[in-house]
């Protein structure tokens, strides 16, 4: 992050065509940026723990990300503010000629932080501040983006040295969502207008945001029973900024989407393989629509709403994990309904694999847009594949009939 765009590391390039590349070995990925999709690409590597540098470019924009540990710990721009002295300049805190001069020295190899410490430009307890706000004002600037792509380097480092910033993924995706100045975005990116949010329990959301005062007045109107369109329409602080707040609670951990569905009928055993077969089109179905988009990381954001969904139905999904295809264990699943007994296990696979159907069309929505969301369940209806929502023959039985 502190030193010039002549000193940028020559990272392995991205792919050049705008379809990304199969997964590497090591655990590298690529993809295509949407809008706001940098906060799910951020988050992934934050609740999985990865450790790398992150390489996003568009337009001759590009922008490292090394994490370790669900941090930042150095950062690199090729904008003008991604130089030390050009972003103390651009905050006005230098003059041009001291800019100049620090840059001339930082060609000639000298450490970009220690020539503004030796000039009295920054005390070296100043250092670490003006290091915070510069990675804030860079990772605020990438969920600006509404297009791009990026590549994650397992295992990689940024070069050069330097401080260890240490500042958590979870605060600068916080502080990335607050500066957001297109408001429309969040609109695109929330689910429909009937949705129902509510609160997670602290386990559940893995880490701890501090919130603002109107964000948690937000959070208050959210009670599990009130649609979005309710809530929205209940805040005082307007539809735009309502939405954003409701965006960052769900994007870290606050809030889940609760799915209602009719009440339904136990299905009979014997229908319980041909239900569970009819879902899994439908995952395979959207899991080839998101990898198709936006590569191999539609995986990964698939994989995260499965955990999510596996905390709050462990007893169902507790030993799934996404076959290659999109599609879960069928044999473990019916080894989870005959666990659960006392005659409840049909109706919580049916309730459970609503659950996970809304979630992964979720998944598209934040990723692609509403659009998208949209295409992809008219492709379902296409196929005929419909959820459940109330009594019905399963597949092999109405095909007897």
């Amino acid at each position: 992050m502190n030193r010039s765009a002549d000193s940028n590391p020559q990272l392995p390039p991205t792919e050049s065509s705008t379809r990304p590349g199969p997964p590497a070995r090591d655990g590298s990925f690529s993809g295509r940026l949407k809008a706001l999709s940098i906060c799910d690409v951020l988050e992934f590597l934050r609740v999985l723990n990865r450790r790398g540098v992150l390489v996003l470019r568009d337009e001759g924009r590009e922008v490292s990300v090394q994490v370790r540990e669900g941090r930042v710990v150095r950062l690199l721009s090729n904008h003008p503010d991604g130089n030390l002295a050009g972003f103390l300049f651009c905050e006005e805190q230098i003059s041009r000629e001291q800019m100049e001069t620090a840059l001339e020295r930082e060609r000639n190899g000298e450490r970009p932080a220690r020539i503004l410490i030796e000039a009295g430009v920054l005390t070296p307890k100043g250092l670490w501040e003006v290091l915070r706000r510069q990675a804030q004002r860079i990772i605020n600037e990438l969920f600006e983006w509404e297009k791009g792509e990026f590549r994650f380097h397992e295992a990689q480092e940024i070069p050069g040295g330097g401080m260890d910033l240490g500042l958590p993924i979870l605060e600068m995706v916080g502080g990335g969502i607050r500066s957001v100045r297109n408001t429309q975005l969040f609109s695109e990116r929330m689910p429909s207008e009937q949705a129902v949010f509510e609160a997670t329990s602290p386990r559940e959301a893995g880490g701890s945001l501090a919130l603002e005062p109107h964000e948690r007045y937000v959070q208050t109107l959210i009670d599990g029973e009130k649609s979005l369109a309710e809530v929205v329409r209940a805040s005082e602080i307007g539809r735009a900024e309502s939405l954003r707040v409701i965006f960052l609670l769900f994007s870290t951990g606050y809030l889940k989407m609760r799915a209602h569905q009719a009440p339904v009928t136990q299905p009979r055993d014997e229908e319980t393989l041909p239900l569970i077969r009819r879902y899994n089109e439908m995952f395979g179905f959207l899991h080839s629509y998101l990898v198709k988009e936006v590569g191999p990381i539609g995986e990964a954001i698939l994989s995260r709403y499965l955990l999510d969904q596996k905390k709050q139905q462990p007893a169902l999904l507790g030993e799934q994990i996404l076959g290659r295809d999109g599609t879960l264990d069928e044999r473990l699943l019916q080894k989870s309904i005959r666990s659960l007994g006392n005659g409840s296990g049909a109706d919580q696979l049916l309730d459970g694999l609503n659950e996970l159907l809304y979630s992964e069309l979720l998944a598209i929505r934040r990723t692609l847009g509403p659009h998208h969301e949209g295409r992809a369940v008219q492709g379902l209806r296409e196929l005929g594949l419909q959820p459940v929502l109330h009594s019905e023959p399963a597949p092999e039985e109405a095909q007897k009939e």
